[in-house]
């Protein structure tokens, strides 16, 4: 907004008895569409809207937006010409045009509707639109006065109206006036109710509560139904009429007047307006009840005061201002004056007046040339002068007055000058200045309540007088000094002070030209006054503090401040507000306790601020929004009027640089507002062009929040605004696009999915397929190592048969391949049972009989078997006897398998418990044991065919059994389910049903089942008679296998056995073992764990060691190599292989014991031989070093420590790899290096036996004739 302010001020001529008159002031509106304003209107929101002679303007305190006739454009206003605004609701705004009829503005809808019709013809000029129903408007038109009905569009015309006619609305009436005839139309009756004439044409018609007020040529008069006619007489005839409340304005062509219906006056109002060139063409009156004229020359805004300004001010310079008698002194630059309570003006001195007190009954004042004067009744009563003549310029500036009446005056070019109430002079008093003038330059001297005497100075800063009242002005006067110090921030800020006050609790208050200090009595210091946390250092000129703890504070140049020594809260005022000027006057200032106003000097009189009328804060219109710019342009050219409407901006992701203009529409102020605004919570920013601006902001919503900030206001009393921003993403990214993204993955992932699960569904058939396989291989597998185990058995006794030539011994022989046999028999039905329940083919023979007495039966044919193991078998029946229908063959297999299992899992002094039990007409089977467990993870493939839970660990079997049983118990319509705890025992509870729906006859049949002995395995001693000095230990968990291998080899070789790979480890560091023949699958340890620690053990590891499995798979002969194994053999295996393996090994071996035997550590030729392991050339290297050690000789246990083992392993390994002894080994290679010592060197044989490591040359001697059958002389002599 551009605002010119116009500013004419009307003084009346003030003479010695003149009154003081009010006038308003206007701001002139700039840049409007046209000069000449048809109408003023003010819609909800506070816009005010201002009709024009071409086009309509919105107006919201900074910014004129306006509204023309586009040709082009269907939804534009009906003519340029402006008549009328009649904000007749919320929602529309109606608009009478000149030429076009009505036009109706739906701001929220952003568009126009037009209308112009009536039943007789159109009307194009609407002069006058008032609202005179809830539904009904009446008009004045080119075309006569018209009632318009809003919702359906009806119009009806009166026929007592004319073009000319004016109208009013009141209680259901319609006033219409045709020249000098006024009518009253009943709106609800269509009908004319009430007929006066005049003697003058009716000029205005208006309608003040009950009353008509209407304007003619000379005066107005008001109608009432209860009094008589009253005529008020003016000098040119009202035209205009406004109202807010109890104000009405009412104009003519030329002047503005207030008037009050009630006591029927009327007054006029002085005003600055320039109507000597411009006529009054509208009125109106705020919701904030200022006052806006139009005129032919454009429109004025009434200039706001602050309601405490609004006293009229004093057109006089004032230095000093007291109240004395009921009247206000003033003494200036002209003089001294009296204004009286009825505000008449007197003069009393002449001259340039400087210093003003009042006493009881006396005034004293002093002027700029040093002259006392006391004043009593308004007249001079002593007038003496106090300069000393050596002085031009004396200037007394303070005057104060002690409890003993004595009065004390401060100068500016001398010191103190004490008098006593008669105005006789007592003393002067020299400040210590340090001027080489004498120089003090008092300014104010002011009395506390405390008897200090405080006296501020323009160069050398404060001083005060502790009980000034019973000073003794005989002898030095004690003043303190107070000055400013830089580096001290409790001291003064300035020594340039002008004035001092004192507020409602004692404190001393100092004004300099760097701010303002207050008094800290406690610590003799002061404290300085802040402001937005940051110093106040405006110059102050004048301070005085009222009853309601406020600290009034006049400035330099930069108006009012007020600050509250409670709340701590600020306030400022400028001519903004009301002033009259922004710059005061040094100590002219006084506060008028009584009547709670203060008067304060300026350059352009004295303001007048009336104290109790408002020190509270205002309540402040919220701010709205009041245009969107994107990319700085709007939408369209209606899209500003919308703008307030709207709860919240919608902008597209093309729209995220944008800016938004808001007003909080408060015209009192305006001048005196910034704004301030914060998005999504961050930090306030201020502007002083009412705009916010806003770049590449982000999709989504946003939360806008401003504030008004007031120059006078704190902050924390203003209202904020929260406005919605919603920028909408491009439609790649909105919800209805991230839909169909979800949509369309949702449909890619099905056909992946489905892709996948048809791949993956074929993937798993053939990873099924091989599954099936492999478990068929599995199973064929476990199978064969059953089948090659009695097959092995039974090949290897039918061969020894055919050898044997005595009879007595095939008994035995036959025995075995009769059991190898059955058990073959016995796995081969139990694949068939499985058979047949897969092809439902398996019947089911009910009887009914003692199942008790059955299942004890089946348990006793076990128990041969479980004692031979040393394992205890308790069977214990809840119950002697319980009949009822089972399959016996079924049943008997059940407790096999589950027997079988037990007794194969239970080690040595174990226990296996069967229970029977009877529960909720079931039958419980219950088979627990102390066995070795399953582990957690496998409980759930117990019963899975082929499944070995125990798998290497435990005693071996086909992985059939289990299932077995599961389908048989299922088959018999029970359940089973196992329970297990590694290491603690397993348990397995079977549920049966009990039923009698068969006969009792039949009695159950017990088939005799087959078991298969498992001796207890331990080591086996060598039979007394040695066949030989090879000792062969046979690793193997079948019995039978270790049966026939001991028949087998017994013959030649010592043979040991072991029932698997932990006891085979014991035996092999325990005994001398030459040669191994291990089984791979076997429990507790298998073959390939066996044989990869006994080839890590230094002391086993020369062993040879042959593989004798079932398992023929390539994959298992090359894991074995791997390992270390010298021959792997399959089962059944030629005997005749064996032998010749066996044979073959040993001849190695004995082959490596001479190697080793002849073998010096230090020959060259020492290297890695065929068939020679390097770790064991490297032991035989290490132990060749500690035996040929001359410096450090060991011990055979020292040896074994070095070589970190034991001296019975020491012993075994070297006398497996050399076939000597330990100590004849150590003799052998000392002696092969004497012999190399004796042929190659000339040293002593003493020298040589040392050298080789013996203790004296005649134990060398002993030694290397016994080894050589001859002495180391004798052998030396072979060299020549």
């Amino acid at each position: 907004m551009i605002e010119k302010f116009l500013l004419w001020i009307l003084f009346l001529g003030m003479l010695w008895k003149a009154k003081a008159q009010e006038m308003l002031f206007f701001n002139q509106i700039e840049t409007l569409s046209n000069e000449w304003i048809t109408d003023i209107a003010q819609d909800e929101k506070g816009f005010i809207w201002i009709g024009t002679e071409d086009g309509i303007n919105r107006y919201d305190g900074y910014k004129l937006q306006l509204i023309r006739h586009v040709i082009e454009d269907k939804n534009s206003i009906a003519a340029n010409a402006i008549h009328e605004i009649a904000m007749i609701k919320d929602t529309a705004y109606w608009i009478g045009t000149q030429g076009g009829g009505i036009s109706v503005f739906y701001p929220k809808e952003r568009r126009f509707e037009n209308h112009r019709k009536h039943p007789k013809g159109i009307f194009s000029f609407v002069y006058k639109i008032i609202q005179v129903a809830s539904d009904t408007l009446a008009m004045v038109t080119d075309e006569g006065v018209f009632l318009y009905t809003m919702s359906t569009g009806e119009t009806h015309q009166i026929e007592e109206g004319s073009t000319t006619s004016k109208i009013g609305t009141g209680n259901g009436v319609l006033w219409i006036s045709t020249n000098n005839v006024l009518y009253g139309y009943d709106v609800r009756k269509n009908t004319i109710v009430t007929k006066q004439v005049f003697e003058q044409n009716i000029r205005m018609i208006s309608v003040l509560q009950k009353k008509v007020l209407l304007s003619f040529t000379d005066h107005i008069l008001l109608l009432d139904k209860t009094k008589e006619e009253k005529k008020i007489p003016v000098t040119d005839a009202i035209r205009y009429m406004t109202k807010n409340g109890d104000i009405v304005f009412l104009a003519s062509e030329k002047k503005i007047y207030t008037f009050d219906p009630d006591q029927e006056n009327i007054r006029m109002i002085n005003t600055a307006l320039p109507l000597h060139q411009a006529d009054i063409t509208s009125l109106f009156l705020d919701q904030q009840q200022l006052l806006w004229v139009g005129t032919s020359k454009g429109l004025y805004k009434e200039k706001n005061k602050v309601a405490i300004f609004k006293n009229p001010s004093i057109s006089l310079h004032a230095r000093r201002i007291i109240k004395y008698k009921e009247a206000i002194y003033i003494a200036g630059e002209t003089g001294l004056y009296k204004i009286d309570k009825n505000k008449e003006m007197q003069k009393l001195l002449a001259g340039d007046m400087l210093a003003l007190h009042a006493s009881e009954e006396q005034l004293f004042v002093t002027n700029r040339k040093g002259t006392l004067f006391t004043i009593r009744d308004d007249q001079i009563e002593k007038e003496q002068q106090i300069q000393r003549s050596d002085f031009k310029r004396f200037s007394a500036y303070g005057i104060a007055q002690d409890a003993q009446h004595r009065i004390w005056v401060g100068s500016w070019a001398s010191g103190i000058f004490v008098f006593d109430a008669s105005g006789n002079f007592l003393q002067e008093i020299k400040l210590d200045t340090n001027s080489d003038k004498g120089e003090s330059k008092i300014l104010q001297m002011y009395l506390d309540h405390k008897d200090r005497l405080w006296i501020t100075t323009a160069a050398y800063g404060l001083y005060m007088l502790a009980n000034a009242s019973s000073a003794d002005l005989t002898t030095p006067v004690p003043f303190q000094q107070y000055t400013s110090t830089r580096s001290d921030t409790t001291s003064l800020t300035s020594n340039v002070l002008f004035s001092v006050a004192e507020d409602q609790k004692g404190t001393i208050w100092i004004g300099s030209d760097m701010g303002v200090v207050a008094y800290q009595e406690k610590n003799n210091a002061f404290l300085r006054l802040k402001k937005d946390a940051k110093l106040f250092d405006k110059k102050i000129m004048a301070l005085e503090a009222d009853t309601l703890n406020n600290l009034w504070i006049t400035t330099i140049n930069s108006g009012v401040y007020v600050y509250n020594v409670i709340s701590k809260e600020w306030m400022h005022y400028t001519t903004k507000d009301g002033l009259i000027s922004d710059a005061f006057l040094f100590t002219s200032m006084y506060y008028d306790q009584k009547e709670e106003r203060l008067l304060a000097g300026t350059n352009n009189g004295i303001q007048t601020i009336t104290v109790d009328t408002e020190v509270k804060v205002p309540d402040f219109p919220p701010v709205i929004v009041t245009a969107v710019r994107v990319h700085g342009e709007p939408s369209d050219y209606l899209a500003d009027f919308k703008t307030p409407f709207d709860q919240d901006i919608q902008l597209s992701y093309l729209q995220n640089d944008f800016s938004v203009r808001f007003s909080n529409l408060d015209y009192k102020h305006i001048p005196n507002i910034r704004y301030a605004y914060s998005m999504d919570g961050g930090k306030w920013k201020e502007t002083d062009v009412e705009t916010a601006y806003f770049s590449n902001i982000a999709y989504g919503v946003h939360e806008l929040k401003v504030k008004p900030v007031y120059n006078s206001y704190p902050a924390e009393t203003v209202p904020v605004s929260i406005l919605s921003i919603r920028i909408h993403p491009p439609w790649y990214q909105t919800i209805v696009a991230y839909v169909g993204y979800g949509l369309l993955f949702i449909l890619i992932g099905t056909l992946i999915i489905y892709y996948f699960l048809k791949s993956k569904l074929a993937t798993l058939r053939a990873e099924k397929t091989k599954e099936v396989n492999e478990l068929q291989s599995r199973m064929f597998a476990n199978i064969s190592h059953e089948f090659r185990t009695p097959v092995t058995i039974i090949k290897g006794l039918a061969n020894t048969i055919l050898k044997q030539e005595k009879k007595e011994e095939l008994e035995e022989k036959v025995m075995g391949i009769t059991k190898s046999s059955d058990q073959i028999l016995n796995l081969v039905n139990q694949m068939l049972d499985l058979a047949a329940l897969d092809e439902k083919k398996v019947a089911l023979n009910y009887i009914n009989t003692n199942i008790i007495a059955f299942i004890e039966k089946c348990v006793k044919l076990y128990t041969p078997l479980a004692t031979s193991k040393g394992i205890a078998m308790n069977f214990h029946a809840e119950f002697p006897e319980v009949c009822m229908d089972f399959d016996d063959d079924k049943i008997q297999k059940i407790i096999n398998n589950l027997l079988s299992n037990a007794i194969k899992f239970t080690p040595e002094k174990g226990t296996i418990k069967i229970e029977v039990k009877v529960r909720e007409n079931q039958l419980v089977l219950i088979v627990s044991d102390t066995g070795i467990g399953i582990k957690k993870g496998q409980l759930p493939f117990v019963f899975d065919r082929y499944y070995r839970a125990n798998q290497f660990t435990e005693t071996m079997g086909s992985g059939i059994g289990m299932a077995l049983t599961k389908e048989l118990v299922v088959l018999l319509e029970g359940i089973i389910e196992v329970q297990s705890e590694l290491g603690q025992g397993t348990t397995f509870v079977i549920y049966l049903p009990i039923r009698n729906a068969y006969p009792s006859a039949k009695e159950a049949v017990h088939t005799m089942p087959f078991i298969s002995r498992q001796m207890k395995a331990k080591e086996e001693e060598p039979s007394n008679t040695i066949r030989s000095e090879v000792c062969i230990l046979v690793v193997e968990d079948s019995d039978e296998i270790r049966s026939y291998m001991k028949e087998l080899l017994g013959a030649k070789y010592t043979i040991l056995t072991a029932n698997n790979g932990k006891e085979g480890l014991i035996i092999a560091q325990k005994r001398a073992i030459d040669f191994i023949i291990s089984d791979i699958m076997m429990p507790v340890m298998d073959g390939f764990e066996f044989c990869k620690q006994l080839k890590s053990d230094v002391g086993t590891s020369h062993i040879p060691f042959v593989i004798l499995s079932a398992r023929t798979e390539a994959s298992d002969k090359v894991k074995a190599y791997q390992y270390g194994i010298d021959a792997y053999l399959p089962k059944p295996f030629d005997e005749e292989e064996l032998m010749a393996i066996i044979a073959n090994l040993i001849k190695k071996q004995e082959e490596r014991n001479r190697y080793f035997g002849k073998l010096l550590q230090l020959k060259e030729t020492a290297i890695e031989e065929k068939d020679i392991k390097k770790q064991e050339l490297d032991f035989i290297k290490k132990v060749q070093e500690y035996a040929l050690q001359k410096d450090q000789k060991l011990s055979i246990d020292q040896l074994a420590k070095e070589l970190y083992t034991s001296r019975t392993q020491l012993h075994r390994k070297i006398k497996g790899l050399t076939g000597k002894s330990t100590t004849h080994y150590i003799n052998h290679i000392r002696i092969e290096k004497a012999k190399e010592l004796l042929l190659t060197t000339s040293l002593h044989i003493a020298e040589i036996s040392f050298e080789v490591g013996f203790d004296t040359p005649a134990y060398f001697s002993k030694i290397f004739k016994k080894i050589e059958g001859r002495s180391p002389s004798e052998y030396r002599k072979t060299k020549e």
